[in-house]
């Protein structure tokens, strides 16, 4: 009962706030008589507070990993092609830079690149790990790409040093964390729902 908090009636006195009535307490005669069908017990402030807000902070939170985990859907797919028939060819490379910010380890080399395939030439857009080496600037670099869809490339030098990973571990890891709290989320507005609609009636516990 500890979850329910005891409700005084209309122009009663105020009882103390953990106020729990034995089975044979009796309000003296002389006290107003409760409204008809009044609700002796209603769920603890504190309580339905945390659980609401802990309920809605739940929601978000798994509606968030769920997004991620489902955003990822497209980079896996991406994976999948390159590494399933994937062709390899040196790519021209347009335009470099790079940013000692952009990733861990070692910054970040975005390169645009000209990929010549059976059908024709198209720019696309690769990167590494690591700046290029000192000296004279490349002009090419080893990439592999989806022949059915050439923009899908990705340099040979992040394909072997991280090409074994699959996005989908990554994936599977937000999309089962933001159920979890989904399904926590559920469970304490179920509670609060049962908790209100069989809230106890009677004025003693």
């Amino acid at each position: 009962m500890a979850a329910y908090r005891w409700c005084t009636p209309p122009r009663w006195p105020s009882p103390p706030f953990d106020f729990r009535p034995s089975p044979s307490w009796q309000p003296p005669p002389a006290w107003p008589s409760p409204p008809d069908r009044w609700r002796w017990w209603r769920l603890s402030q504190g309580l339905w507070l945390g659980l609401t807000l802990g309920a809605l902070g739940s929601l978000v939170v798994g509606l968030g990993l769920l997004g991620l985990g489902i955003s990822g859907g497209p980079t896996h797919a991406a994976y999948v092609a390159r590494h399933d028939r994937g062709v390899t060819i040196e790519a021209q490379i347009l335009s470099s830079h790079y940013d000692a910010g952009g990733g861990d380890p070692g910054g970040w080399t975005e390169q645009t690149v000209a990929i010549q395939t059976p059908t024709g030439r198209i720019n696309t857009r690769v990167g590494h790990h690591y700046q290029d080496p000192a000296g004279a600037a490349p002009t090419t670099v080893a990439v592999i790409y989806d022949p059915l869809n050439p923009s899908n490339a990705q340099s040979m030098q992040d394909y072997q040093e991280y090409g074994d990973y699959s996005p989908a571990v990554a994936n599977i890891a937000f999309a089962a964390a933001g159920g979890l709290f989904l399904l926590a989320s559920l469970a304490m507005l179920i509670f609060l729902a049962v908790a209100c609609l069989r809230r106890p009636a009677s004025m003693s516990t």
